[in-house]
């Protein structure tokens, strides 16, 4: 069976809160188009998918998206813009603007404001022509916001891209030392995003950049108490959702409202956080979000496949030819051509090569099979209390998600048993050999693991690998850890041969780093235990995301006590400490705590 649900859970997402088709589709595109894409007959490209699921408040992160060559190449100019702006590059940031414009996928209206919108910031940062980024902000808000910003603040659904042109506009307020309209367009956006973004994932990340707003606008007028609520609310958040971007601003900002109110103790706490994320930033060579770059600066963390490797790596998977492959469903030339990239598939083409593949995917796939939002975000939910070792908690999640979806569904069946299978045997009630046998069963549903002897040139969805660390797991406590070695390094490999960058495979590809350095480290491979180590905070840093730093700094305090290095040992462990209290993870906080004041002294840590 397959899961054809995107369309769907838009559907499901507006009706179910009464929005109509033209309210959903203002602006990005028709209301026909709109109709298809619910009726499962378009496949709407990342960036209008992504605003589409924003305007209904919720988080295009629950999706893995199986994009065509034109489209990720307009994903991968977003990103390397990104890097520009955030490294000051603004001349490459524009020449690389210029080429993106000049893409046929890049007519449609939404990437249309998304080049005005960075042409309004490299006008402004690069130029320092006020009037041509004011220009270039009002052009961007009429593709979707016709009767302007406020308007838009009290009928309009508001994707991310939308809230950041107001946060423009309220820059400009500023600018112009018009008070009032930065207060009021600033309590009305709080009062939006607070009541529309019901998904938390996506939530964070655009409330980080009005809180980053709204404090330094407390700060400058000395409202400290003010000031300080908010970045702590801000903090809070990230935390809790292991995001990085922002975060090192809002602590400063925190840090400088609290040197002006009596409370040392607090101000000692934060200082030592800062003085961690300092010396990261400053180790791995990776620049923190700047005052110019922070609306900008995304934290998306989308599963990325490209449908062209996807297609040529399944039909080599199964040995057939192109021409077998091709056979009943198209021209080999024409099935050539998709795989080079050099054309997109047809839906009607696309699903007729999966099925013949046998694999259960869609161009965007829901990790479960479900129409309903609400089940997506119990999923997000039990994963983050299993990180967070709550398996109890989890449980309870997990007999929620079992009740509400269909069992019969590969990827349903799978995701049940496997996590059904982690939470027992982490709680004792199931043996590891038992639970080998059964997570290896849940696997086979969607992958032949083939007792980990895979291709390295497999396409593996997120879950899947999260399957196969957790096999991982349980060859070490078999004492297998060199069988989870190699397995971790096929993985890895197969990461590495795909054309998608890093940020496109994070939360899988950070994963195993985290878990194959941990592996060499036990098995006193030290040097290669660093080198991955420092590969995977530096992917982590880069990517923004903080939830697997502790792990990675543990291990290297393990492999420098294993060098008799005491002191880097020390510093390594009190830098998991603060880390993973900044990351909201107590397990992991209280014993890193232990294990240092267990081998080295008792310490004020704060």
């Amino acid at each position: 069976m397959r899961n054809k649900n995107i369309g769907k859970i838009i559907y499901t997402l507006r009706t179910c809160n009464h929005i109509s088709q033209e309210k959903l589709a203002r602006g990005l595109c028709s209301v026909a188009a709109l109709s298809r894409i619910e009726a499962c007959e378009r496949v709407p490209d990342k960036l209008l998918l992504d605003a589409l699921l924003q305007r209904l408040g919720k988080s295009p992160d629950k999706l893995e998206s199986i994009i065509t060559v034109g489209d990720y190449e307009l994903y991968l100019y977003r990103e390397k813009i990104q890097g520009c702006i955030i490294d000051e590059n603004y001349e490459e940031a524009k020449a690389l603007l210029d080429m993106y414009a000049q893409k046929k996928e890049a007519e449609e209206k939404v990437h249309k404001q998304y080049i005005l919108k960075i042409k309004a910031a490299l006008s402004k940062l690069a130029d320092k022509d006020i009037a041509a980024s004011e220009k270039y902000i009002e052009e961007a808000v009429k593709i979707t916001m016709p009767d302007g910003t406020r308007a838009a603040l009290e009928n309009s659904l508001l994707s991310v891209s939308e809230i950041q042109l107001i946060l423009m506009r309220i820059s400009q307020y500023q600018n112009k030392n018009e008070d009032e309209q930065v207060w009021e367009v600033l309590s009305k956006l709080n009062t939006y995003v607070r009541e529309h973004y019901t998904d938390e994932e996506e939530l964070v990340k655009i409330y980080i950049k009005i809180a980053r707003a709204e404090a330094r606008i407390l700060l400058e007028r000395k409202q400290y108490d003010k000031a300080v609520k908010v970045c702590e609310s801000a903090l809070e958040l990230l935390g809790r959702n292991g995001l990085l971007i922002n975060y090192h601003a809002m602590l400063f900002m925190l840090i400088e409202g609290l040197e002006h109110l009596n409370e040392p103790d607090k101000l000692a706490k934060m200082k030592k956080w800062r003085d961690t994320l300092n010396k990261l930033y400053e180790e791995y060579s990776v620049h923190p979000i700047g005052e110019n770059s922070f609306l900008f600066a995304e934290s998306s963390q989308c599963e990325i496949l490209l449908v062209n490797e996807l297609i040529q790596r399944g039909r080599k998977t199964k040995g057939f030819t192109q021409e077998k492959l091709s056979e009943d469903i198209c021209t080999p030339e024409n099935l050539s051509a998709i795989e080079s990239g050099k054309r997109a598939p047809s839906i009607k083409h696309y699903d007729k090569i999966m099925e013949k593949l046998g694999m259960h995917k869609d161009f965007y796939n829901s990790f479960l099979s479900a129409e309903l939002f609400e089940i997506h975000e119990l999923r997000r939910e039990c994963n983050r209390l299993i990180y967070l070792r709550k398996f109890m908690e989890a449980e309870k999640i997990l007999e929620k998600i079992t009740e509400l979806i269909d069992t019969g569904i590969p990827i349903n069946e799978q995701y049940i048993l496997y996590n059904k299978v982690l939470v027992q045997e982490e709680q004792e009630k199931m043996n590891v050999e038992e639970a080998l046998n059964e997570v290896i069963k849940a696997l086979e549903l969607t992958f032949n693991y083939n007792d980990g002897n895979f291709k390295t040139d497999v396409i593996l969805a997120q879950e899947e690998v999260k399957i196969i660390n957790y096999i991982c797991t349980l060859y070490r406590k078999m004492n297998q850890t060199e069988k989870a070695i190699a397995v971790y390094r096929k993985v890895v490999e197969s990461y590495q041969s795909s054309k998608v960058s890093e940020r496109g495979h994070y939360t899988g590809y950070n994963l195993i780093m985290a878990n194959l350095c941990i592996s060499l480290e036990e098995t006193n491979q030290i040097e290669e235990s660093m080198k991955i180590a420092r590969q995977g905070i530096t992917q982590a840093l880069n990517c923004g995301r903080g939830s697997l730093l502790p792990d990675f700094l543990a291990n290297k305090a393990c492999c420098f006590e294993k060098m008799d290095n005491k002191k880097a040992c020390g510093e390594y462990l009190q830098q998991a400490f603060y880390m993973s209290d900044m990351m909201k993870n107590d397990f992991f906080n209280n014993a890193i705590k232990k294990y240092y004041e267990d081998r080295y002294e008792k310490i004020v840590w704060y």
